[in-house]
């Protein structure tokens, strides 16, 4: 390495470059150098710089307090990632040409200032640059903020699963209930179809003791020689007890029928003369 100073000035490298008073060029070439200190205190570096820790003691700073959470996230969704080629003729050797990723430092400079600057090149040109370091702790707190609503949401999805479980358990509860009850109207209507069974069977006993009392009583009428008025009674009591057998669909009712319809032709026809409107007054019961 070799180096020359005049006056207040030094050039460390090959060629010459006028840094001017106070200045320090290194690289030195005849249009500028890799890099340069400015008599202000200004580093302007032509390629990237690798830097470790940037003082960040609590005693240096006043009126701390947390950032916006939900402005920091509001500020990053703003911000425009992109993906880009550099031109060849930079100044920066190293990146002439070269696929890279990054943001647009105008773009940013209207998002987020604070991550925005200016610099000024030896080459006469102000460039727009992007200080990625001040995008940290917008980052922090955007990623922060996302962790807490993703906590939330957990938290929410774990009581939405803890609902469900509770409402499939009760669910199958109510169908086990619609079972059990089921099965008990099931054994409800068996058993009223049996209650209406013996129902009917008492109504059928019934309507065939009814029946044969009726016969009986006018058989006996008969052999007693009663009066009409008596008889005419025990016939249309007789014809009302088959219609109720016949209703309650006896088996025995057809010949139950024939019975009846024999004995009308037989021992009525002497009261036929007395009540015309016997014959009738049958047919139409009959017909019901």
């Amino acid at each position: 390495m070799s180096g020359t100073a005049a006056g207040n000035q030094w050039k460390i490298g090959q060629n010459s470059w006028s840094t001017g008073a106070g200045n320090l060029g290194i690289g030195c070439t005849g249009t500028g150098g890799v890099a340069s200190f400015s008599a202000s205190g200004n580093l302007t570096v032509l390629g990237d710089i690798t830097a470790f820790g940037s003082i960040s003691d609590a005693r240096l700073k006043t009126d701390i307090k947390p950032m916006d959470a939900q402005a920091a996230m509001e500020t990053v969704s703003q911000l425009q990632p992109v993906q880009f080629r550099w031109k060849h003729d930079i100044f920066n050797p190293s990146r002439q040409g070269r696929l890279d990723e990054g943001l647009i430092a105008q773009e940013v400079a209207q998002v987020y200032p604070y991550a925005a600057d200016t610099v000024a090149h030896p080459d006469g040109n102000v460039y727009n640059v992007v200080r990625y370091e001040k995008l940290t702790p917008l980052l922090v707190s955007s990623v922060q903020s996302l962790v807490q609503e993703n906590s939330l949401l957990a938290s929410t999805v774990d009581g939405l699963k803890q609902e469900n479980s509770l409402l499939h358990t009760l669910l199958g509860a109510l169908e086990m209930r619609v079972a059990a009850l089921e099965a008990k109207a099931a054994i409800g209507r068996r058993q009223m179809t049996e209650v209406h069974a013996e129902m009917a069977e008492q109504h059928q006993l019934r309507a065939i003791w009814n029946f044969r009392l009726a016969k009986d009583a006018l058989q006996l009428a008969y052999s007693k020689q009663a009066d009409a008025h008596s008889i005419r009674k025990l016939q249309l009591e007789l014809v009302y007890c088959d219609a109720v057998m016949k209703q309650n669909g006896l088996d025995d009712a057809l010949s139950c029928e024939a019975a009846l319809a024999n004995w009308l032709e037989t021992d009525m026809d002497q009261y036929f003369d007395v009540y015309p409107d016997l014959p009738d007054l049958v047919s139409a019961t009959d017909a019901e």
